[in-house]
């Protein structure tokens, strides 16, 4: 559609940029995006990028470059291939000279105004627009005092909704969305308790959560998107009656962005055995692994401690320690920390000693790695040390030790829980 003339008296901003020009001057309803180069209107379809930005269906963009000068003019992006001229540019719309188009979006191009003139004639009659050459004149260029918006933050320790937002007035459109996500770390394996005279394994350490970064054009995003935010695992349950393997923990819940991007939680820890069990949960997979966790000592000697998360996920957390056929308790092994954000593990505990969890945790709102859980000490004495939990941001749970016939094994810890953050720029 069109609005009224605008005057040659008229003294508001749009009647200074056209004096001296036509008097005929009307004003169209306003484009996404402007091509000051030829396009080839025949395949142009949502996602067909024009000044940097991907066009979406419905949207109204304009041509002014056009090899074939009569193809310039407005067109509205269909569901498919190709491109259709808009209403208010077509046969059957007389266009009057000194048309005005102004464009809301682009790299370039958001906020100027062009002006369209053709000398052969003052009106573009309805039946003949495709014989005309219009030529559009850039008269308003972007306002170096149009600003870029503030970036736009949006943060999930839960799953929800994430909903687009819409620049302020005076500033340029959003063009970009960048996706921070770390899935929930898994729990650690709880200790196995079991008779004097045998090799009482500590359970493994959960794996941590992958970390993915994802940066998508806003056009490729919905108006609103479903979040879901990847729970940590739970650590295996302590084992109260003897000659009882230890359970495995559960592994940690996969985060994503829509269909547009993942990052998956970590595998929980195996539970201890005798002289068996106790294997580490593996990180999960995104654009940055979590780090594994740790195995247990089959012969119920110390937890290792896991290798350090280099990955860029979630940290792993450490196994528990056993308790050797000779009636020895071990102590826990440390938790690990993404080495890439100097984040630390928990502090695996001393022998009759849980495992603890990270000092430190990552600031607030922030998409930085959580480390995982020190493993419990093991006992003979008493129950066994249970796995340190591991924190926001993924971090993988400890292990819980193993114990004699005397009191319980120590539980696995539960994984830490994942995060989003959306950053709209």
């Amino acid at each position: 559609m069109t609005t009224d003339r605008i005057s040659e008296a008229n003294t508001g901003f749009l009647g200074s940029l056209f004096a001296g020009k036509p008097v005929e001057n009307r004003l169209h309803e306003a484009c996404r995006l402007v091509s000051t180069t030829n396009v080839d209107i025949s395949t142009v379809a949502p996602g067909t990028v024009i000044d940097g930005v991907a066009l979406v269906a419905g949207q109204r963009f304009l041509l002014v470059g056009q090899t074939t000068a009569t193809q310039n003019g407005i067109y509205v992006c269909q569901l498919a291939a190709p491109a259709k001229r808009a209403e208010d540019w077509s046969r059957g719309a007389a266009i009057p000279n000194g048309s005005i188009v102004v464009v809301t979006g682009g790299n370039t191009y958001a906020g100027s105004v062009w002006y369209v003139y053709t000398a052969s004639t003052a009106l573009i009659p309805a039946a003949v627009v495709d014989i005309h050459e219009p030529t559009f004149t850039l008269v308003a260029a972007p306002s170096a005092s149009q600003a870029a918006p503030p970036t736009n933050i949006q943060v999930f320790t839960a799953s929800g909704t994430w909903t687009k937002p819409t620049a302020p007035p005076g500033c340029k459109p959003y063009q970009n969305v960048e996706v921070h996500l770390i899935g929930g770390g898994a729990g650690g394996g709880s200790g196995r308790k079991g008779a004097a005279g045998t090799a009482r394994v500590a359970g493994g350490g959960g794996g941590g959560g992958a970390r993915t970064v994802a940066v998508l054009p806003i056009a490729a995003c919905g108006a609103t998107e479903t979040v879901t935010v990847g729970a940590g695992g739970a650590g295996g349950a302590a084992q109260s009656t003897n000659s009882t393997a230890g359970s495995s923990g559960t592994g940690g819940g996969v985060s994503s962005f829509g269909s547009l991007a993942r990052a998956a939680g970590g595998i929980g820890g195996s539970g201890g055995g005798n002289g068996t069990g106790g294997g580490l949960g593996a990180g999960g997979n995104g654009s940055f692994t979590g780090g594994n966790g740790s195995s247990a000592s089959t012969t119920g000697g110390a937890g290792p401690a896991p290798a350090a998360a280099s990955g860029g996920g979630g940290g792993g957390g450490a196994a528990g320690g056993g308790v050797s056929n000779s009636e020895v308790a071990a102590a826990g092994g440390n938790g690990s920390g993404p080495t890439m954000f100097n984040t630390t593990g928990g502090v695996g505990g001393a022998v009759d000693t849980s495992g603890s969890s990270p000092a430190t945790t990552p600031p607030a709102n922030t998409a930085i790695p959580g480390g995982g859980g020190g493993g419990g000490g093991g006992s003979v004495t008493g129950n066994g040390g249970n796995g340190g939990n591991g924190i926001l941001g993924g971090g993988g749970g400890g292990g819980g030790a193993a114990t004699d016939s005397v009191g319980n094994s120590g539980a696995g810890g539960s994984g830490g829980d994942g995060i989003i953050i959306v950053y709209t720029r």
